[in-house]
């Protein structure tokens, strides 16, 4: 293939990086409340914390449209530069950021979108996802993000050349 490839709806290669002064708080699992779920009250606020900061803090003119590579670094407070063996659990840390920069939904009464989001419309344009957690002096959220090429042709790992 020649020249630089294609992408998604002829949109340009968007990249960028972003670091959120927080500590990490993980994504609370739902409660349930006359037959109703709910996200829980600490997990809520963190997230509009991370969408409020982002907001207001970088400049995303309107979320990304197609594929997105994305990474992020959770830094929690320590006196040493060290891996973060310990709870909370990487998943679920991203599962809030993830959530946060994503559409904005209300799930009392049934999920239900109530916007776009601010780096991205839905979550399922994600399609590279690397999570790490470090303790640190400095802690926080480092988040960074790129398009991916499109139309991307994946070698299937038991299909030989």
């Amino acid at each position: 293939m020649m020249g630089r490839p294609c992408l998604h709806k002829d949109q340009p290669e968007q990249q960028g990086e972003m670091w959120i002064p927080f500590a990490p708080v993980a994504k609370g699992r739902p409660r349930f409340a006359n037959g109703h779920a709910f996200t829980p009250k600490k997990t809520r606020d963190a997230e509009a914390f991370i969408r409020d900061f982002v907001f207001y803090h970088h400049s995303i003119p309107e979320p990304i449209e197609g594929p997105l590579a994305v990474s992020i670094r959770f830094f929690f407070k320590a006196k040493k530069t060290n891996y973060h063996v310990s709870k909370p659990d990487l998943m679920m840390l991203g599962g809030a950021v993830v959530d946060a920069l994503g559409p904005l939904k209300y799930t009392y009464l049934g999920e239900r979108t109530l916007g776009g989001g601010l780096l991205y419309n839905n979550n399922a344009q994600i399609v590279s996802l690397l999570i790490d957690k470090f303790d640190h002096p400095k802690q926080g959220i480092w988040i960074r993000w790129k398009t991916m090429p499109y139309p991307f042709l994946a070698q299937h790992p038991l299909e030989k050349k």
